[in-house]
């Protein structure tokens, strides 16, 4: 399994990059409060910037587990050194069947790296074509550097429904997960799910062309260049196709910070949205509820936005600001 190749792409650098700040944890008890105008559009950068991160996690966590990378560990199972299998496993080269394995912790790209340890099983295995149906695998990481600049601590599940020559969701859990950059930190206990997915050729070259990404539960992000943010999204998903150069963006978001929760709702019109060949919007029209008051958000081809709230004035944003989230305007 390409663990160093999963390591090394999450999207943690892109993540803290955002300078969105907020002062300080929420939690139970939050007072919910109405976010200004200023605060829905700054809202709106984030939860696009941060969608489009997790889907590159998702599909680079889906591209460690296809057929090509578990070519590898079903050798090393059958007496290459380093792997525990089941009483019950079968591997390439037997009859196939559900199957098991357990790999010794081990240690991660980069200086003074710490470990990962990774769990495998499965339904079915294929001997010719080394697919197998609904495998799942676990990577418990403890300080894991996959680069000298970034470590990693915490839990990390995949799941692939179907076989991986032709997969029909990718799941990735993130569990007590912190991840370390220059940046700053990202953590929490969320989950990236994808669906609908289309492929361009082979599915099991994983060229994802279209897709729904949803991510559910808490992630807080802090940086030197800012304070805490703390977010929990709730069924926040975003589709895409490729093809057409479209999207859409719809669920809940609310961010905390000093005690105050910051509740929206996003809701894409049927016209979608309009991305180009980087998967950035550029186009298109959507509306955040706040506490009651709808926001008209529409989407600037330089990836700016201007926000309207109902019977009020427009605010352009050219990015995230780099002020106190519960501070703005």
């Amino acid at each position: 399994m390409n663990t160093s190749l999963l390591l090394r792409t999450l999207p943690a650098t892109a993540l803290l990059a955002l300078p969105l700040a907020c002062g300080g944890g929420g939690g139970g008890g939050d007072t919910t409060t109405a976010a200004s105008t200023t605060q829905v559009g700054q809202a709106v950068l984030v939860a696009t910037a941060t969608i489009d991160a997790a889907g590159a996690a998702s599909d680079t966590g889906a591209g460690a587990v296809t057929a090509s990378s578990v070519a590898p560990v079903q050798a090393t199972a059958m007496g290459m050194g380093g792997v525990t299998p089941s009483a019950h496993s079968h591997f390439a080269g037997m009859s196939g069947g559900s199957g098991q394995l357990n790999l010794d912790p081990a240690t991660c790209d980069g200086a003074d790296s710490g470990t990962v340890a990774t769990q495998m099983q499965w339904t079915d295995l294929d001997p010719e074509t080394l697919c197998v149906d609904d495998l799942a695998a676990t990577l418990t990481l403890d300080n894991c550097a996959p680069t000298p600049d970034q470590s990693m601590h915490g839990m990390m599940g995949m799941s692939i429904a179907g076989s991986t020559c032709d997969p029909t969701a990718i799941d990735v859990n993130f569990s007590e997960m912190t991840v370390t950059t220059p940046d700053g930190t990202v953590s929490g206990d969320f989950t990236v799910s994808m669906g609908d997915m289309m492929f361009a050729g082979d599915p099991a070259n994983l060229d994802i062309t279209g897709a729904t990404v949803t991510l559910d539960g808490p992630m807080q992000m802090a940086g030197a260049t800012f304070d805490t943010v703390d977010m929990e999204m709730d069924r926040l998903a975003f589709h895409f196709d490729d093809t057409n150069r479209t999207g859409d963006l719809n669920g809940a978001l609310t961010v905390r910070c000093n005690g105050q929760a910051f509740p929206m709702t996003f809701a894409t019109d049927a016209n979608g949205l309009t991305l180009d060949a980087d998967g950035n919007v550029t186009g298109g029209q959507m509306t955040v509820t706040a506490e009651g008051t709808a926001h008209q958000v529409a989407f600037n081809s330089d990836g700016s936005v201007d926000v309207t709230p109902t019977d009020g004035t427009t605010v352009h944003l050219d990015g995230p600001v780099s002020q106190d989230f519960c501070g703005l305007p």
